[in-house]
């Protein structure tokens, strides 16, 4: 989707815009320093984060206190080359804003904390994709080059996830026979424009694509959705014109729901086993 008006590049500082919005009552900010302190304990901390290069790659492992309750939601940005993931019900223990890194194509992290959630935004030289392993207490994001990187996580538990038990009872042979999405992605253009990208299982989904009022519907026709991705990804901090986007499981069929703000027109494309929404 793309503004009728021009978006700035609002650098790196685009990373954090929607934690302001949900802070300015809460705490003073200063740029990416912003720390603040919290009206009541987290579930969950981060310790420490470390990094290795692996072969073109690097491997970063994020050490919790205690093992997510949610698998980490990331996000890459291409202009300027950043990947933001967020961690839910989780504070800052490390005691920096800011480590270096400087490994491969990483330069940075910036660790920034507000409310009951915490993002890493890591600041890179070129545009990279990655992938995202739970380890226990340890969060192993994978930073590398490659266009195969599985990004989906492989375990995640979310709000509006189907118990266990109902997902057991559910016939084995049927569900085999549906198609399942296997990822959806989020970027920010070059020209500011906001990106939904979902990977298919193949070039033969049924998809749907229609405007319903001020916001864009897409349908995957008798799909499954993995439960890693039935979730509401804020988008507002990426700076374009989408604000959220919103993914469920609805009967045999998969309903994404794109909203964005403003004046905006879009455009929906698939490509082989790809589709994107711009």
């Amino acid at each position: 989707m793309t503004a009728s008006t021009n978006i700035q590049d609002m650098g790196l500082s685009a990373a954090v815009i929607t934690f302001r919005r949900w802070s300015l009552k809460l705490c003073a900010i200063a740029g990416l320093s912003l720390l603040c302190g919290l009206a009541q304990a987290q579930d969950n901390a981060i310790q420490s984060i470390s990094a290795t290069q692996q072969g073109a790659g690097v491997v970063v492992r994020v050490t919790l206190k205690n093992p997510p309750a949610k698998t980490p939601i990331g996000f890459a940005i291409t202009s300027p080359a950043r990947i933001a993931v967020d961690f839910e019900a989780t504070a800052n223990s490390t005691g920096k804003a800011l480590q270096q890194i400087n490994l491969g194509e990483v330069r940075s992290v910036n660790i920034v904390q507000v409310g009951d959630r915490s993002r890493l935004v890591f600041n890179l030289k070129n545009s990279l994709n990655f992938a995202t392993e739970v380890k226990g207490n340890v969060v192993v994001l994978t930073i590398d080059r490659s266009p195969g990187l599985p990004r989906t996580p492989p375990v995640a538990l979310v709000e509006d996830a189907a118990p266990s038990s109902a997902r057991v009872s559910q016939s084995p042979v049927v569900e085999s026979r549906r198609p399942t999405l296997q990822n959806i992605d989020f970027r920010r253009g070059t020209n500011g424009e906001g990106r939904v990208i979902i990977d298919l299982p193949g070039n033969q989904i049924g998809v749907d694509v229609r405007q319903k009022g001020q916001t864009i519907e897409v349908d995957f026709l008798k799909a499954i959705l993995p439960d890693a991705l039935r979730r509401k990804m804020e988008v507002t901090d990426f700076g374009t014109p989408v604000t959220s986007i919103i993914t469920r499981q609805q009967g045999e069929n998969i309903r994404m729901v794109i909203q964005p703000t403003g004046v905006w027109e879009y455009s929906a494309y698939q490509s082989d086993a790809q589709m994107v929404v711009e």
